[in-house]
């Protein structure tokens, strides 16, 4: 599984990254990891730092995203949510901050960037270590700012 990370696919762009316009882009050909902010319990908002860009729920109905939720709102919101839409239309999500790895609510292993690739898990940002591709054999996902780079060797 192949995703990149906040809409990125050949590298950094902060002007566009959790934007809308670019994460569509990025969802023709990958899944997506984009981070929500939920304030006073209804306005969602993406953006890494800080909330910055207000969208529509119906914006997250895809299981090709995963949110990472940057609020405790965020992922209550997202867990009451369950309730109303089906697996089709979820989003995979979690919280985490510096932990190893944390479980997403499909159960994925999401592991935080290491020096070594967790087997079976989705690592992150594998660059910020120079993992080869030899070296993620056995990993379920790649979550990367290069992840069409990565994709020459896992697709």
């Amino acid at each position: 599984m192949l995703i990149a990370h906040r809409g990125n696919l050949n590298g950094p762009n902060p002007e566009f990254e959790n934007t809308p316009f670019y994460i569509e882009l990025a969802l023709e050909n990958y899944a997506c990891e984009v981070d929500l902010w939920v304030i006073d319990k209804e306005k969602l908002l993406l953006g890494h730092d800080r909330p910055s860009i207000l969208i529509q729920p119906s914006f997250l109905y895809r299981p090709t995203l995963f949110v990472h939720c940057k609020n405790r709102e965020a992922f209550i919101y997202l867990s009451e949510l369950r309730q109303f839409l089906s697996l089709e239309e979820m989003p995979t999500y979690f919280f985490h901050d510096r932990e190893e790895f944390v479980f997403t609510s499909r159960g994925h292993l999401w592991c935080y960037p290491s020096k070594k690739a967790i087997p079976y898990g989705i690592n992150l940002m594998p660059e910020f270590n120079h993992l080869s591709p030899e070296a993620l054999v056995g990993c379920m996902g790649i979550c990367s700012d290069y992840i069409a780079e990565y994709s020459k060797d896992y697709l």
